[in-house]
């Protein structure tokens, strides 16, 4: 997925891939809810009940578990309400009960819209932050339909770029929720700090203009490789440290070809900044710096997750890993590695293919199973395998018995003559008539021909 975040109770999770309808999860897996699609052939985005592009970045109200906000490609971020998405059926109507409260078309100088890459809620949950790919940096109320943003900034990255990542410094943090931080992708690579008060007085500084063209950053870092495009940035506790990750360049060595956590001081940005490499060829993609446990993940390209922390800082976590003894099976193996760089002579036990275990049992298929499990994934009721008798099967079809029926009896059906087959009840109607007793007394009497013998009707056929 591009993008994901957890609902403030930690219940759900908001899930963006490469589709226009993000989606909600429960702890287990489980959907809960998909949000619509939009009408690609509507031309006012406002107009259309969904995204009609790739969503990019979506995150949930930092206050209000019912709410939460979706960015597209199609230059649109969108509002939703949780509870009423979740109660519509059909997932690519038009419906107006789709969830959707608002929706803020995002264009660029010159009227075009511009795809939204990156966006964050402010602290107090009234209004967005985002970077679009006009390399603008963006506020909108979300409390009101405007048309236009509160404040942009000109020029915050290069025009053509995308910014992967924009956060809001935590409340802890000085400046009142007004530093804004954002991670420049491939073309730009820089971090920088933003404060909305300077922003906001450059723009008024141009004619009453909500654009600042000539507003500078208070922080600015440079030549942080970054070869993803979701390449995060995230803020410390306790807002004094920025971090974000770099990608290591292919064939390169040293340094270059290392990918590392960056962490820069947003107290004092004249400070170098101080690198944690994660190893050769892998770079930093995904950050996350948890504030109760005080501990660093971080995702990288290689497909693992490594976690930076401080034992006498940290809290929990990955302490509790490493707190356990070693077991003695992996002590063992330590133990043989080291005799075998020896060069010693190693014996294994079993080694020869008569006394070979059979393979172990993998704990991977158990948990698949786990997963297949009815209750679990909500699949229908399957039907019992086999025929009567088996699965709990005691009777048969009305289909398959009409089957039998017709294939026992279709020669007696055919062979016999139709005539014959309605007189033979001729007898039975006369002595208890069921539908004509009324008019018994008044029936007149029926006089049905006698059998005709076709060699008869061929000499009739003759000419005399």
């Amino acid at each position: 997925g591009r993008s994901a975040d957890w609902s403030p109770s930690g219940s759900n999770i908001l899930i963006a891939a490469s589709s226009p309808q993000p989606r909600i999860l429960d702890r287990d897996g489980r959907e809960v809810c998909t949000l619509m699609r939009g009408d690609m052939y509507i031309r006012d985005l406002k107009h259309t009940r969904g995204h009609i592009a790739a969503a990019t970045c979506v995150r949930w109200h930092p206050t209000d578990s019912m709410l939460i906000a979706t960015a597209g490609e199609d230059g649109t971020v969108r509002t939703w309400d949780v509870e009423a998405a979740s109660k519509r059926d059909d997932k690519r109507s038009l419906n107006p009960s789709s969830g959707q409260t608002r929706a803020f078309v995002v264009k660029d100088g010159r009227g075009h819209r511009a795809a939204v890459t990156a966006f964050d809620w402010h602290v107090d949950g009234r209004s967005v932050a985002l970077a679009a790919t006009d390399g603008t940096v963006q506020l909108w109320d979300t409390r009101h339909h405007d048309h236009r943003a509160q404040l942009v900034a000109q020029g915050a990255h290069a025009e053509g770029t995308q910014t992967p990542s924009l956060k809001f410094a935590p409340s802890s943090a000085g400046g009142a929720g007004n530093l804004v931080a954002t991670r420049g992708g491939a073309g730009d690579e820089s971090l920088k700090i933003w404060d909305l008060r300077m922003l906001k007085a450059a723009a008024a500084a141009i004619l009453g203009g909500g654009r600042a063209t000539g507003a500078q950053p208070v922080a600015h870092w440079s030549g942080l490789a970054s070869m993803h495009s979701n390449t995060a940035c995230v803020w410390s506790p306790s807002g004094d440290l920025v971090l974000t990750g770099t990608s290591a360049e292919r064939g390169a060595k040293g340094d270059e070809g290392e990918g590392c956590v960056v962490a820069c001081s947003a107290r004092e940005p004249a400070a170098p900044p101080m690198r944690e490499a994660m190893g050769a060829q892998v770079s930093v993609a995904a950050l996350a710096w948890h504030p109760r446990l005080n501990q660093i993940f971080a995702g990288c390209s290689d497909g693992s997750t490594r976690a930076l922390y401080d034992p006498t800082m940290s809290e929990k976590g990955v302490l509790l890993c490493n707190a356990r003894a070693p077991r003695r099976r992996d002590v063992e193996a330590g133990d043989m590695d080291a005799l075998a760089a020896a060069g010693g002579t190693i014996i294994a036990p079993h080694a020869l293919p008569l006394f070979r275990e059979g393979p172990q049992k993998s704990r991977k298929r158990g948990r698949e199973r786990e997963r297949e499990r009815d209750l679990a994934t909500k699949k229908p009721l399957q039907p019992p395998p086999g025929g009567v008798g088996t699965g709990g099967r005691v009777t048969e079809g009305f289909q398959h018995a009409l089957i039998k029926t017709v294939e026992k009896n279709l020669n007696a059906f055919r062979d016999e003559d139709p005539r014959e087959a309605l007189l033979k009840f001729a007898e039975i109607t006369e002595k208890e008539p069921l539908w004509t007793k009324a008019y018994e007394k008044t029936q007149p009497k029926p006089i049905l021909a006698k059998t005709v013998d076709p060699a008869d009707d061929d000499k009739d056929l003759l000419p005399q």
